[in-house]
């Protein structure tokens, strides 16, 4: 199901890591289905997504080598406003998207804006160029 975020600036990878052990256990407890699902929820009036990986936890790289660290068994999309603990920031990577933002998951992959993020193989093979991020040519600027 691909679902759309505001504009802003994210954290893309295990949401976890950088949100406090408390925060963290309220997010569980309030909205694990939505977590592992791929349902958008919101905390402090702001938008998060994330989505179960295919294998559980483990590093997996996006199509431009980035490596996302994983210990929840999740990735996702946190807006930086709600980011709690900055040193889990180098476990992802920080974006500003100047227009809503498309995210979905589909059998392993993971798009989120332009990043696209295989957790079901080993194969990463990103000949695909067709993919436009959802939101046209311009891309996501990064912030960090």
């Amino acid at each position: 199901m691909t679902q759309r975020l505001p504009a802003g600036k994210y954290y893309i990878g295990d949401p976890c890591y950088v949100f406090s052990d408390e925060t963290w256990d309220i997010l569980c407890d309030k909205h694990l289905d939505s977590m592992s699902t791929g349902e958008i929820f919101e905390h402090n009036g702001q938008q998060l997504w994330s989505h179960g990986t295919a294998y559980g936890d483990g590093v997996y790289s996006d199509q431009n080598g980035t490596e996302y660290g994983v210990d929840a068994g999740l990735l996702g999309i946190v807006p930086i406003a709600l980011i709690e603990d900055p040193a889990g920031e180098e476990l992802g990577t920080m974006l500003e998207f100047p227009r809503s933002v498309v995210v979905s998951y589909d059998n392993g992959t993971f798009y989120i804006g332009n990043i696209t993020i295989k957790t079901g193989d080993d194969d990463l093979d990103f000949e695909d160029d067709d993919v436009d991020g959802g939101y046209g040519d311009e891309g996501a600027d990064e912030i960090y």
